[in-house]
């Protein structure tokens, strides 16, 4: 019999799920994923990570969490110009983290648009200490030693700075660190975030769970409750791109006491950043790679852009590891200091395993080229593992960047261990929360009801949408009063039912009855 409890176990959810805030919460990251190549964005920015190296799960503060090698690991995020657009005068980053050695290392670091540090954590360097960077151009700095503070446990970091107060600060397990005033540089115009590494170097070794980004400058009770809250932070977006993994967090659709529903959705992921890339030849140091590193600016100075030698038929090529369905469409960064018309009759491929071409488009054979970039909008998705940008005669390719868009994966939405899914109804006026998974939904954790209004007998609520659904909630969070509950048709319809009280622990029995593997949810 799963666990089903009422008023006194849901008012225990409720605190927790209503511990943290999502004004202003811009990227969430955490970091429950069991495998895959992505890192799901719980904020609704669209900010999902590209997994470089491949990351090791283990068991987190809340949930699960990633190990890094230190050595080629990181998560390097995608639509940072736009998720990010608000992060200009204020920021807070904070996380979990885990590591026990002094280093040359970033945990996590932030570029602009013209390569530029503007975000930056080394936690610690080498000589044992903290810095925290933010700003441009040329960055403001805040440090401190923390010889002994890395003895294999969890700790909670803050970084925040407000650039017009002045103010930069670090706090360390809820408590202030280190601050320092007159830091007024802004950090506007991000165009790279990674967690790992700094965009690719310096990368950390340790564990990390829980990080979330703010455009805005959280205070110190804020802080404090996001060090002691007994749960992950809270989801309350509408729209999450691709799918979530959640185990030790609580998921409440427009956040608790407002009615919205909350879509998974097939979200175009800029798959490039996890390939590798080659080229026919190299020349002045223009390696393939940094057409795939996030930045867009194709400023030869900023060591961001490919350089092959002056020959024949010259080409690009990303190796995307292995066939990626669904792709939907190319965009191509040219070089902008100098020589964009390099970029000029050329042709765009799409190659399957076998190196095939399965699609391909040539491009500016008659003069001109990208003024910087050339959006392609392919005429149907299609499956491929190899991009290829070649000129059609002799010459040199220099590429700024080369971004690959795929619906990739499934909209999923699994739920474990730990993980709440907390729903509000207001029968009065005849509306509830509800979740929308177009994939998988797989049961599991915590299903916990709210109820804004009475509930009366037979008041029917249509809390999950979804395509298929496996296993069970552990255990229920439900209203008591003079009702009980029908969940017969939870796992088929979504829906349960308010019923007279007798009929609770027979009702809730059935369930998951016949619940074997996958149920494919009927519609009308």
């Amino acid at each position: 019999m799963r666990n089903l409890t009422t008023v006194a176990g849901l008012v225990a959810i409720l605190c927790i799920a209503a511990g943290t805030s999502q004004a202003g919460l811009v990227g969430y990251w955490n970091f429950d994923e069991t495998g895959g190549v992505l890192a799901a964005d719980a904020s609704g920015s669209g900010a999902v990570g590209t997994i470089r190296g491949g990351l090791t799960p283990v068991g987190g503060k809340f949930g699960g969490a990633y190990q890094f090698d230190g050595t080629s690991q990181d998560v390097l995020m995608n639509s940072i110009g736009t998720a990010f657009a608000s992060v200009t005068n204020q920021v807070t980053i904070a996380f979990w983290q885990w590591g026990d050695s002094a280093r040359q290392q970033s945990i996590l670091g932030g570029s602009s648009a013209y390569g530029a540090r503007t975000l930056n954590v080394h936690l610690p360097w080498s000589d044992s200490t903290v810095y925290w960077d933010a700003g441009r151009t040329g960055y403001d700095r805040i440090q401190k030693n923390a010889a002994g503070l890395f003895a294999g446990e969890w700790s909670h970091w803050a970084f925040v700075k407000n650039a017009t107060t002045g103010t930069m600060e670090i706090y360390r397990n809820g408590a202030l660190w280190q601050s320092d005033t007159g830091k007024t540089k802004v950090m506007s115009n991000l165009g790279t975030f990674s967690i790992g590494s700094e965009n690719g170097s310096t990368r950390w070794k340790g564990k990390i769970d829980e990080v979330v980004v703010y455009d805005q400058a959280l205070g110190a009770a804020e802080i404090a409750a996001l060090y002691s809250a007994a749960q992950a932070q809270t989801i309350t977006t509408t729209q999450i791109d691709n799918s979530l993994t959640n185990s030790g967090g609580a998921l409440s659709p427009g956040g608790q006491g407002v009615v919205a529903t909350t879509t998974i959705a097939r979200g175009a992921v800029n798959v490039a950043m996890g390939g590798t890339a080659s080229q026919s030849s190299i020349s002045s140091g223009g390696s393939p790679e940094r057409a795939i590193d996030g930045r867009v600016t194709g400023q030869w100075g900023e060591n961001s852009t490919t350089h092959t030698q002056d020959q024949l038929t010259p080409w690009w090529r990303l190796d995307l590891g292995s066939t990626v369905p669904d792709i939907k469409s190319i965009t191509l960064w040219n070089r902008t200091d100098c020589c964009s018309e390099r970029l000029t009759n050329f042709r765009v491929s799409l190659l399957d395993a076998s190196s095939n071409e399965v699609w391909g488009q040539d491009y500016y054979t008659g003069g001109g080229y990208p003024t910087p970039t050339l959006n392609i909008s392919l005429p149907t998705p299609q499956d491929a593992q190899f991009v290829r940008v070649a000129l059609l005669g002799s010459g040199i390719v220099s590429l700024a960047e080369v971004q690959v868009f795929a619906e990739t994966g499934q909209a999923d939405y699994t739920q474990s261990g730990d993980g709440v899914l907390l729903m509000d109804v207001d029968p009065a006026n005849g509306i509830n929360d509800k979740l929308v998974v177009p994939g998988l939904l797989t049961a599991g954790g915590t299903l916990a009801v709210n109820a804004m209004s009475p509930i009366s007998e037979n008041d029917v609520f249509d809390l999950l949408d979804f395509g298929e659904i496996t296993g069970e909630f552990d255990a229920f969070q439900l209203p008591a009063g003079t009702i009980s509950w029908d969940l017969s048709l939870l796992y088929v319809t979504g829906e349960i039912r308010a019923v007279p009280e007798p009929l609770t622990l027979a009702l809730l029995s059935l369930g998951g009855a016949g619940l074997g593997g996958y149920i494919r949810r009927r519609r009308a």
